[in-house]
Parts: C-alpha cells; structure tokens; sequence
C-alpha cells in the first residue's frame, strides 16, 4: 500500500513538474513571437517611409521630364522667339562640381525680379521642399537680395515637410551644405546665360546673414563673373 501510495505521488510530482516546463517554454516561445511581430511592423513602417519618399521622387521626376517635353516642344514654335531658356543647376555628390539637372522657360517680356522669383518658386519645389524663398530686391548694382525663410508654424501646406529645414537639414553636414549652396547660387546666377542678367547675389536667412559652418560662401554676396 505505501509503494502504491509512493509511486502515485512520484507520477503526479513528476507530471506536474513536466506541465509546468511545457507551460514555460509555451511561454518563451509566445514572447519570442511578439518580439518578432514587433520586429516586423518596425521594418514595415520604415518601408513605408522610403515607399513613400521613392513616389515623391519619381513624381518630381515625372514632373520635370513633362516639362522638359513642353520646352522642348515649344521650341519647335513660333513662341520660340517669345521665350528664354534657363538652366536649374544641381552638384555632383562626387566632385561637388556643377551639372544642369533641367531647364525651365520664361518670357522675355518678363522683368528680372519677376524671372528670379520663377527661379526661387521653380527651385524650391525641385530641392527645397516648398519652403520659402523670396526675392526682396535688386540693388542699383545688380546685387539681389534673397531671403530664405522656415516653414510657417501652423502651416497647413502639406507639400512642406515637417522634417526639411534650411537650419537643421539643408545647411547641415559638408555635402549636404556644398549641394545646397551650388544649388542656390548657380540657379540664381545663371552663368551661362547671355542676356540682361544680375552681377551677384546675396542670401539671407529670416531676414539675417547667413552664418552656418558648412555654407560660409552664404554669408558674403556671390558674384556672377
């Protein structure tokens, strides 16, 4: 009777003991899986991200390549003779040297002010994230003044992202600032174009000279020649 009574306690014991290691491991497994789950909807969040930047990019681009057809159509036109070509430039991430990435064009009738504001609109949508950029003024020397300001606190503008900005992004890092600033000065200046045209340019940021370490030819007025 006790060896029956001892073995039967020795299976419960042993039973209980093996419940209790399958409910462990159930467990250990059960928390591996949620690790994972978590794991993965990080890695599609952050897809998501670059899904989302790589349409903006492409529609950018579709955007220009349409335009570029327009001015390559109007060409063939009488308007020809009514419009001018000017150069949008960019920097090569590799040289930082100067390379044309797409041309817009603008009637001759148009004043110089109102071409430089073309320029500043056309540019700040193509690399700027819409922020704005206004031309204040074109001096007795030829010098014009361009103001570079932050997103609006409150804007609703959704083509402005909330992450860009002049102080915390586009003037930041050595690349960054060079691409920025070649950006700006060669679009503006338009070197290579023959006409009636500005002598320099001089940048401010919200209304004051610009003085951020990776953009110092900002803070001085760059000129033309």
């Amino acid at each position: 009777m006790d060896r029956k009574v001892l073995t039967l306690g020795l299976v419960i014991c042993l039973s209980s003991i093996a419940v209790t290691g399958c409910s462990n491991s159930q467990q250990d497994e059960i928390a591996r899986l949620d690790k994972s789950y978590v794991l993965e909807q990080q890695k599609n969040v952050e897809l998501e991200k670059e899904k989302a930047v790589l349409s903006e990019s492409l529609e950018s681009a579709n955007k220009r390549v349409e335009k570029q057809v327009s001015i390559i159509t109007s060409l063939s036109k009488d308007s020809a003779n009514e419009m001018n070509i000017y150069s949008i430039c960019t920097g090569n991430i590799d040289d930082y040297s100067k390379v044309i990435d797409f041309y817009i064009t603008m009637p001759k009738e148009l004043s110089l002010k109102s071409k430089l504001s073309t320029i500043a609109e056309t540019i700040s949508e193509a690399y700027f994230s819409n922020l704005p950029i206004e031309v204040l003024e074109i001096d007795d020397k030829k010098v014009a003044t361009v103001n570079l300001e932050e997103m609006p606190e409150g804007s609703t503008d959704t083509s402005m992202k909330q992450s860009n900005s002049w102080s915390t992004s586009l003037f930041q890092g050595s690349t960054g600032g060079t691409i920025t600033r070649i950006r700006l000065a060669e679009s503006f200046l338009q070197k290579g174009y023959k006409g009636e045209w500005i002598e320099g340019i001089r940048f401010l940021y919200k209304g004051q000279r610009v003085d951020f370490q990776h953009v110092p030819e900002l803070s001085e007025v760059i000129y033309r020649r």
